[in-house]
């Protein structure tokens, strides 16, 4: 009930400004650099501490670990950083707080309480769950997408890119991949089985059985 405290000798010492936390619970401590540490707070978020100040350290995973289940953190071999949480699994994010990836129960965990984090040597990330252990290779430089991510049961017939969006032509539409959450959503005013993806200067356009010719603008057809 102190705050935020550090061990000098035999006692324990409040640091400078510490007592902010004196009614927050902290679960993770992490190098941030050679002369910041990253704090992570249950209820508050994340904090960039230099010894002196406490500045908020704003994320675009925040929603999944502001004010809900924050339970731990772990500095990856990559510099990335991976934050656990007690109901909605893992994400990664980088130094300037831009989300990497997460993983939950949607894209195959047993379930979403991740207790702890451990890299191992061949860079495997291991996570205790509620239900078992769970491993992903942080090397692996293939990403694998089914119907936990959004895309249909059956036939992905072609893949196209274009401003920074991944599409997905089904034998049901156009799906776009929204890297918000790493899942996949129907483009809408698409439907049936879709054919090529064309570049015509910087427009994608793509050909569907049952629009003819369309062209897409982020998750919409025109």
């Amino acid at each position: 009930n102190r705050g935020l405290c550090v061990q000098q000798g035999d006692s324990f010492h409040v640091v400078p400004n510490g007592g902010r936390f004196a009614t927050e619970r902290i679960y993770a401590l992490l190098p941030y650099d050679n002369n910041r540490m990253l704090i992570g707070t249950r209820t508050q978020g994340l904090f960039i501490y230099d010894g002196k100040d406490f500045v908020p350290f704003k994320t675009d995973a925040d929603p999944y670990i502001f004010n809900t289940s924050l339970y731990g953190g772990l500095v990856l071999s990559n510099g990335l950083i991976a934050l656990n949480t007690f109901n909605d699994g893992m994400v990664i994010i980088d130094h300037q707080g831009k989300l990497i990836q997460r993983i939950d129960k949607s894209v195959g965990l047993q379930d979403n309480s991740v207790d702890n984090l451990f890299e191992d040597s061949r860079g495997n990330l291991w996570m205790p769950l509620f239900n078992g252990i769970a491993k992903i290779d942080l090397q692996s430089a293939l990403t694998y997408y089914n119907e936990a991510q959004g895309l249909p049961a059956k036939t992905v017939f072609t893949i196209g890119f274009n401003n920074d969006f991944m599409y997905a032509g089904t034998n049901n539409g156009v799906f776009v991949l929204n890297k918000s959450t790493n899942r996949f959503e129907k483009v809408n005013g698409t439907s049936g089985q879709i054919g090529n993806f064309l570049i015509n200067g910087k427009d994608l356009l793509v050909a569907g059985a049952e629009k003819g010719l369309l062209k897409l603008v982020g998750d919409k057809s025109y």
